[in-house]
């Protein structure tokens, strides 16, 4: 059984329908119930929305994000988004009031309520401007035999 996978995708909002595949592939390896590989799958979606939205301001690029999942010791699924965008602020990311009805600016707010971790780190002397890790403590049976 595969614990690590990384795929790199070209910046296009038409290669989110690709990451959902290959992060559900993943998932579904691990025998992931279908509730949480849902929840896991839309946060990372969210997350490579958020960074095509805001560190390529919406342009389609032949840079690319990489997504690295790992099963971490104690059943901690690890999820690495690296991208070459615009640096991020980290003072700038939050996510908008609830109580403020329109579309948009709850993807941050996703993440951080089906996540148990976000990290959002700027990348020094690296090929990455920026990384986000989101971990989540997860249930399959599968992990249970390790």
């Amino acid at each position: 059984m595969k614990l690590f996978t990384s795929k790199q995708f070209s910046i296009n909002p038409e290669n989110l329908k690709h990451i959902r595949t290959f992060a559900r592939d993943f998932f579904n390896q691990l025998q992931i119930e279908k509730e949480q590989t849902e929840n896991l799958v839309l946060a990372i979606i969210e997350a490579a929305s958020n960074i095509m939205e805001h560190a390529y301001e919406n342009n389609i690029s032949t840079d690319v994000l990489e997504i690295v999942m790992n099963i971490l010791p104690n059943h901690v699924l690890e999820i690495q988004i690296l991208d070459k965008g615009k640096p991020i602020q980290l003072d700038k990311i939050k996510s908008r009031n609830l109580k403020d009805i329109r579309a948009g600016g709850l993807g941050i707010y996703f993440v951080g309520e089906i996540m148990d971790e976000v990290k959002f780190l700027k990348e020094e002397n690296s090929k990455w401007n920026n990384r986000l890790i989101i971990s989540k403590n997860i249930t399959t049976p599968l992990l249970n035999q390790h």
